[in-house]
């Protein structure tokens, strides 16, 4: 993923591995090179395909993780291509919107950005992004 490229980091284990098994924390925090900064991704392809999105275990997790940490930020699949990203999206502080300009027309984002909202998301902005 993007992120995982962003921050030279593994692609899994992840967030859905965790969804669907109880993978160690310590399997799932990936320091990178940034001071203080460990990072979850969203899981490897498998797990990101097979993980249901447990409502209340994802609280759980998020709650437990807000205990050790003083940011959380979590990378989620595209919105129109995984529930996950509905489910998980209005239980964040906020979210930021990451919209491939040269793929994603503005009222594509804009419809993307309100459907967030009105399930509970929180956006704090959008970055257009082109690859």
């Amino acid at each position: 993923s993007t992120f995982a490229k962003c921050f030279d980091v593994e692609e899994g284990p992840g967030l859905a591995d965790q969804l669907l098994e109880d993978v160690l924390e310590q399997d799932l925090c990936q320091p990178t090179n940034t001071a203080n900064l460990s990072v979850i991704t969203s899981g490897t392809a498998l797990a990101r395909e097979r993980a249901t999105c447990d409502h209340a275990r994802i609280q759980d997790l998020l709650a437990h993780w807000k205990t050790e940490h003083a940011l959380i930020v979590v990378d989620l699949p595209a919105a129109l291509s995984s529930s996950m990203c509905w489910t998980i999206a209005p239980l964040l502080d906020g979210i930021l919107l990451v919209v491939e300009a040269d793929r994603v027309d503005s009222d594509a984002a804009q419809q993307v950005k309100r459907r967030l909202t009105e399930a509970g998301a929180r956006p704090f902005g959008v970055v257009l992004n082109k690859k």
